[in-house]
């Protein structure tokens, strides 16, 4: 299956509230969206272990996130995979409640390292320890936030972000 050309973001059409579809049904190169994104921040959904079906951004000073999801799951990390997008969906959080731990914490205990299974371990998860989304689980501190309320600066790093990847698949 091969990626749709995805047409340009204007997050003033295509949209519902907190839902924008520009690209719902599209398909894209999830392994080089994923390569973009995640060099830029992007994390990934962890809801299973070896698959993914979103990637997210933060961005904790103005308190919004913004995940793009997949209509289906894909294998984790994605390379080679291809799949439609759903949609992409804004958020609002308090960035005081959001946990602080990284993946790396939430993975491991102090002293891991140390232990004969770690290297092992480390090299077979590391792409989920570097670009898993450490807030994954506090799903229930996100408001939906209408798209037409974000931030101006975060919606136009959010197209540039988005139409880089756009550009490498």
């Amino acid at each position: 299956m091969t990626p749709d050309i995805l047409p340009d973001i204007d997050f003033t059409a295509h949209r519902e509230g907190s839902i924008w579809s520009g690209w719902t049904g599209l398909r894209v190169d999830v392994g080089r969206f994923y390569e973009v994104l995640t060099a830029r921040g992007w994390k990934i959904d962890r809801e299973e272990s070896n698959c993914m079906r979103a990637l997210c951004r933060a961005w904790p000073d103005a308190g919004v996130k913004v995940y793009l999801s997949l209509e289906l799951y894909v294998c984790a990390p994605p390379y080679g995979e291809v799949e439609a997008v759903e949609a992409l969906r804004c958020y609002r959080f308090d960035p005081a409640e959001m946990p602080s731990a990284s993946m790396y914490e939430q993975t491991y205990n102090p002293g891991d390292e140390r232990e004969d299974w770690y290297p092992g371990h480390y090299e077979e998860w590391e792409w989920l320890v570097l670009h898993g989304d450490p807030h994954d689980d506090a799903r229930d501190l996100l408001r939906p936030l209408a798209f037409d309320e974000a931030p101006a600066e975060v919606l136009a790093q959010l197209r540039e972000e988005l139409m880089a990847a756009a550009r490498a698949s």
